[in-house]
């Protein structure tokens, strides 16, 4: 039976929410979190998710501007996407 759950393919509506959350939890990694590790990594994928004006309001500067030792790592988030169920009529 689990085997068989794992194969089936989710359903577009599904689909669409997991990519959703996906690219909204991507723009939190890239937008809050902020060491110099990864800095360049996170700059590529800000740039590909953001438009212009957003992209130069979160990497204004080429370089990581906040000296080697700066850390700020989002954690503990819960989005309202994932605690909402369609059926109710207000999230929990």
């Amino acid at each position: 039976m689990k085997k068989q759950l794992s194969e089936v393919h989710p359903s577009a509506q599904e689909q669409q929410k997991r990519d959703y959350l996906n690219t909204v939890n991507q723009f939190i990694d890239v937008s809050y979190h902020r060491e110099k590790e990864g800095f360049e990594e996170r700059k590529k994928v800000a740039k590909s998710i953001m438009d212009k004006e957003l992209y130069e309001q979160f990497y204004p500067s080429e370089k990581f501007v906040y000296g080697d030792s700066y850390t700020s790592v989002p954690n503990d988030l819960q989005l309202y996407v994932q605690q909402y169920d369609g059926g109710q009529e207000e999230s929990k």
